[in-house]
């Protein structure tokens, strides 16, 4: 059985309860402005003197999906910990600024996100003092996907603050040619075979990539501008001008099934309400059987791709045609980049990955095919990434990229070394290229852990329940972390309104819901994703 990323059912009922705090706009100026920010707090299995369990959150609005259920919950019962999570800067409504210009962004870098929550941190026992916590109190920070580099940049740069972390599928490693994205596509598809998944399949779809690329070759060579709007056209495409965008919103569709497996993407809802999967509508004969037809010619191959792609527009996305205001406007970079209201949801984490991580999810180069061709096309290079954050970002100069080296130097990327640090990864998430997935890859393993789940997709842990064959494995580590204390069978509650004692005045609402924690669904680098 396939691990999916939805966290497992809760089967008791564990509140949690939203509050908001005063946090520094910039914590390196000096200008004094705060801003308010979304924190959650659970306490029903807290005992007083155990750990404090940090869900770190990441690029989207905050929720307690992954607080309520998996292995927060459960790790929060067995250790009868307190439960505490921080809305990140610039997602959800806790925004610094009222607008998303240049100026604003740069107050969205790592360094930022990690003062937030050490001042959060600093500000809890004042907050809640009948948690009576102390400096004593043991923190641990748990993260998936960029959540998950937070929570071991916590662990590797301030190993006093933070007593263990659990990076879940954490790409620590920064790199801006990260073509294995694409490459695990061809390793991802035969590995469903329930969905139709197959080898025939993959080359099937590399073959048509490859036919779609030379479409756009001839036009290029002939410089005819007219045919190739003409072509985008057929897929709804032709106010997406830039070929990397285009070529993105066609090729790239197959992305989020190799990172989350087949649940974790949809074509489209039909009628009688059954989700169909990217990669079955693409494996199976019931929907393209031109893309497994070694003798389908080119143009039937072409015809499904397109029909392939303005069917999932329409019928998933629900946008009306190629002229729909909204479909350019979300493909487009440079669209894109004329609105800096905070409605424009794509520019926070451009602004994080074109200027600290990279992740460019390139075309698959040459000498590494294993279908005959790459999965992505040809056109999503580096030199188009580039352009693409450039314009998006509102920068004159189109050639800056973004400064992998800084960030790798200044938090470790592969080469922290700090104890208690345990690195879990799915073997068909993409983003396991990029993260210490087993101990060869790090200068120094000794008191560090790893996982590599065999059936296992990105962040695939942290919605597990206990009865997961694997949870076992987790909880050995953690019981290392704290060998102090006595698993506890209940957890025992200290105070269940988990109210802040504050002379300040604080938002509070409380709820309660297992949606799937849309934070770690971002990690797609091609504005088609978004």
């Amino acid at each position: 059985m396939r691990h999916s990323i939805a966290p497992a059912d809760s089967k008791d009922n564990f509140p949690v309860v939203s509050h908001t705090f005063s946090q520094t706009v910039d914590h390196f100026g000096t200008d004094g402005r705060r801003f308010s920010q979304t924190y959650f707090v659970g306490d029903s299995y807290y005992v007083a003197g155990r750990p404090v369990i940090m869900l770190i959150q990441g690029e989207a609005p905050a929720t307690d999906a992954f607080l309520t259920a998996g292995i927060v919950k459960e790790m929060a019962r067995h250790f009868g910990a307190l439960v505490v999570s921080l809305e990140h800067r610039f997602y959800g409504a806790s925004m610094p600024t009222d607008d998303f210009t240049p100026a604003s962004l740069s107050l969205l870098t790592t360094r930022q996100a990690i003062a937030d929550i050490l001042e959060f941190k600093k500000s809890l026992p004042s907050l809640y003092p009948n948690y009576t916590l102390t400096d004593n109190t043991k923190w641990i920070a748990v993260g998936g996907s960029y959540p998950g580099v937070l929570a071991a940049i916590l662990r590797q740069k301030y190993p006093n603050e933070f007593h263990a972390a659990h990076a879940s599928s954490a790409p620590v490693q920064m790199l801006v040619d990260f073509w294995r994205f694409a490459y695990s596509i061809d390793e991802a598809i035969p590995s469903f075979p329930e969905e139709s998944g197959s080898t025939a399949c993959a080359q099937g779809w590399a073959e048509t990539v490859k036919q779609f690329d030379a479409v756009i070759d001839g036009y290029v060579a002939t410089n005819n501008t007219a045919g190739l709007e003409s072509f985008r056209k057929r897929f709804w495409m032709d106010k997406v001008e830039n070929l990397g965008d285009f070529t993105s919103a066609v090729t790239a569709v197959l992305g989020l099934s190799a990172m989350y497996g087949p649940g974790g993407s949809t074509w489209q809802k039909l009628d009688n309400g059954t989700n169909v999967s990217w990669i079955k509508a693409v494996c199976s004969k019931a929907y393209y059987p031109a893309f497994t037809n070694p003798a389908a010619t080119p143009a039937e191959r072409l015809d499904a791709l397109a029909d392939l792609i303005v069917t999932n527009l329409r019928k998933q996305q629900m946008y009306s045609g190629s002229d729909d205001p909204y479909l350019a406007g979300n493909y487009s970079s440079t669209l894109i980049a004329t609105d800096t209201s905070i409605l424009n949801d794509v520019l926070p984490w451009a602004q994080q990955y074109c200027t600290e991580f990279g992740y460019f999810q390139t075309t698959v180069p040459q000498e590494h095919w294993t279908s005959g061709y790459s999965p992505y096309s040809k056109y999503l290079t580096v030199d188009y990434y580039t352009w693409s954050c450039n314009t998006m970002l509102g920068r004159a100069d189109k050639t800056t990229l973004p400064n992998v080296n800084a960030t790798n130097e200044m938090y470790g990327g592969l080469n922290m070394d700090e104890t208690r640090i345990y690195w879990v990864n799915g073997r068909y998430d993409p983003w396991h290229w990029l993260s210490p997935y087993d101990a060869s890859l790090v200068p120094n393993p000794s008191g560090q852990s790893w996982l590599m789940l065999p059936q296992g997709y990105h962040c695939t842990d942290l919605g597990m329940s206990a009865e997961d064959a694997h949870f076992a494995d987790m909880t050995k580590v953690w019981e290392g972390w704290l060998p102090d204390i006595v698993p506890s069978s209940n957890g025992a509650a200290v105070g269940s309104a988990a109210v802040p004692t504050s002379k300040k005045s604080y938002g509070v609402k409380a709820f309660q819901f297992n949606a799937l924690f849309s934070a770690i669904l971002l990690w797609t680098v091609s504005v088609s994703i978004y």
